[in-house]
C-alpha cells in the first residue's frame, strides 16, 4: 500500500499545480481557489508550467507501477499520459504561439455566470476580477501568438460579438438587476470592452497578412495523436478502423432500410405507382408517385445498395 499513497501524493500535487496554472480550468472542474485569475500564456507562463509539469513526470516515474493496485495503475498511466500531453503542447506544437482559439477570453467568465455552485456575490467577484484582467490577457495573446493561420484569426474575430454578448447582456442576466452587484462590475466591464476594441482592431489588420499553417506535418502530428488517444495507434490504423465500421454501419443501415422500403411499398399497394430508374437495370417496381427530387434521391440511395460513405464523400 505504500506505493498507491506514494502515487496518490503525486497525483494529488500534480493536479493541484495544473488547475494553479489553469484556473480556467479548475473552474471548469468545479474548483473556485482559483477563480479571480486567468491563465498566463505567455512564452514565460507556458514555460514555467511545463518545468512544473515535468517535474511532476519525474515524481510520477518514481512510482512503482508494479506495486500500485490496478484502480492505481490505470490512473497512473492516465495522469502520465495527460501530463505528457500538455509539455506536448507547450513545448513541441507550442500552441500559445499560433493557436488564437487557445487564448479564448469568454469562457472563463462565461462559466462563473453559467454554474449556480457558488453564491452569486463569490461568482461576481470571479467575474470582476477576470474582467480586470481581460486588457492583459488580451495583450498577452498580441504579443505571443505570432504565427497565427488565417483561419484562426477570421475564427477569433467571428467570435467577438459573442465575447461582447456574455460580457453584457450574458452578465446583465445574470447580475438580475441587483444595483450593488452592477456597479462592482461596472467599472472593470468599461475596461474589458475598451479592451475588446482594441484586439478587434487588431484582428482585423492581421486577418490579411496571417500565414501560419494550421497543419502539424505527419510526424508531429502522429506523436499529438498517440497522447490524444492515449495508445500507441497510427493516424493509418484509426483510419483502417473507421473505414471497415462505417462500411459494417453502411450496411446495416442499408438493410434497415430496404426493409422499411419494402414495408412502405407493401402498405401503399394500390396507389399510383411512378417506376423510378435507378441504376442500369433496376427499378423500383411498386411504389407511390414521388412528388419531389429529394423523394427520388433516397429512393435511389434505400435501393442501390452504395456505401452511404461514398456517397457523402468519405
Amino acid at each position: 500500500m505504500l506505493a498507491s499513497e506514494d502515487f496518490r501524493r503525486v497525483a494529488e500535487a500534480a493536479v493541484d499545480d495544473v488547475l494553479r496554472y489553469r484556473p480556467d480550468v479548475a473552474t471548469w472542474k468545479g474548483d473556485h481557489r482559483f477563480d479571480d485569475q486567468l491563465p498566463d500564456l505567455s512564452d514565460a507562463g507556458v514555460a514555467a508550467f511545463a518545468r512544473v509539469l515535468r517535474q511532476h513526470r519525474a515524481a510520477l516515474d518514481e512510482v512503482p507501477l508494479a506495486e500500485l493496485t490496478l484502480q492505481d495503475r490505470i490512473d497512473a498511466e492516465i495522469l502520465g499520459n495527460n501530463l505528457d500531453r500538455m509539455v506536448f503542447a507547450a513545448e513541441v506544437t507550442r500552441d500559445h504561439e499560433w493557436d488564437l482559439l487557445e487564448h479564448n477570453a469568454a469562457d472563463p467568465i462565461f462559466l462563473l455566470m453559467s454554474r449556480d455552485t457558488t453564491p452569486l456575490e463569490q461568482r461576481v467577484a470571479g467575474i470582476t476580477a477576470r474582467l480586470a484582467a481581460l486588457p492583459d490577457f488580451l495583450a498577452t495573446a498580441r504579443r505571443t501568438v505570432t504565427r497565427a493561420p488565417q483561419v484562426h484569426v477570421e475564427t477569433a474575430l467571428s467570435q467577438l460579438p459573442g465575447v461582447r454578448n456574455v460580457i453584457t447582456t450574458e452578465l446583465d442576466r445574470t447580475l438580475a438587476g441587483d444595483s450593488a452587484l452592477t456597479s462592482v462590475v461596472t467599472k472593470p466591464r468599461g475596461v474589458a470592452l475598451e479592451a475588446l476594441e482594441v484586439h478587434q482592431r487588431w484582428l482585423r489588420d492581421l486577418v490579411d497578412s496571417a500565414e501560419g499553417d494550421p497543419r502539424l506535418g505527419a510526424d508531429v502530428f502522429a506523436r499529438k495523436l498517440s497522447h490524444t488517444l492515449d495508445a500507441a495507434v497510427s493516424a493509418g490504423e484509426v483510419a483502417e478502423r473507421a473505414r471497415i465500421v462505417l462500411d459494417e454501419t453502411s450496411e446495416e443501415l442499408y438493410g434497415a432500410s430496404r426493409e422499411l422500403l419494402d414495408q412502405a411499398v407493401a402498405q401503399l399497394d394500390g396507389l399510383p405507382v411512378a417506376p423510378v430508374h435507378v441504376g442500369a437495370d433496376e427499378h423500383v417496381p411498386r411504389g407511390p408517385v414521388l412528388r419531389s427530387q429529394p423523394d427520388l434521391v433516397v429512393v435511389q440511395l434505400l435501393v442501390s445498395g452504395e456505401p452511404f460513405g461514398h456517397v457523402i464523400g468519405l
